[in-house]
């Protein structure tokens, strides 16, 4: 009897905290509830996208030029696409071809090495590579702007003057074979090579791997 007499003292004793914690429990309730039911805030007036102003001119020597002007940081982007050299122009017999040439255009100059070419490129606060597409051969180059004219100059020294050094081509050969093992490991790799069969058959770009 003691012991039941002691336990509803206890029960009696906790229950005016928990009467008091019921109307704070029932007012963060409806709290929550009235937050929900605020309005969202209205969306902002939109914003135009800047349209860049493109400029197209042909060179003399047939060359098709493209400037896109962008405001922002003081670096300027050129590419240079060489058309008709690229995957899909490869031989049944010989594929990789455009890869490895792509690859000798970093070897080096009739000027400079391939080490020569890529610290003036440093220098320039940028770089200067080429790299085989399905479509063609794309030279890339970036730097200041401030050395425009400088890194203008190098990517024609690249792509006009390239040396294809005896050692450069063996190893551009190597390496191609050796990126070529690594990627038949991975399924996006498989899974690309089998969708272009498919698609595209007998035609260049069902073999441009």
């Amino acid at each position: 009897m003691k012991k039941l007499m002691l336990t509803f003292a206890v029960a009696m004793a906790f229950a005016p905290a928990f009467a008091a914690d019921a109307p704070s429990a029932a007012k963060a309730g409806s709290l929550t509830s009235s937050r929900k039911s605020l309005p969202m805030p209205p969306y902002g007036k939109e914003k135009p996208i800047p349209t860049p102003q493109i400029v197209k001119k042909t060179l003399s020597n047939g060359m098709t030029v493209w400037v896109v002007p962008r405001q922002g940081l003081p670096r300027v982007d050129f590419v240079l696409a060489v058309r008709g050299a690229g995957y899909a122009a490869d031989d049944k017999a010989h594929p990789g071809f455009a890869s490895i040439l792509a690859g000798m255009l970093n070897e080096g100059s009739a000027k400079r090495d391939s080490r020569a070419i890529a610290e003036a490129a440093q220098g320039m606060g940028g770089s200067v590579a080429a790299g085989p597409a399905a479509d063609g051969i794309v030279v890339s180059a970036n730097a200041l702007a401030s050395h425009a004219g400088e890194m203008m100059s190098l990517l024609a020294e690249v792509t006009r003057t390239p040396s294809f050094p005896d050692r450069g081509v063996e190893l551009a050969k190597a390496n191609a074979l050796q990126a070529l093992r690594v990627s038949e490991t991975t399924p996006r790799f498989r899974a690309e090579r089998a969708i272009s069969q498919a698609v595209y058959g007998a035609h260049p770009y069902g073999h441009t791997d």
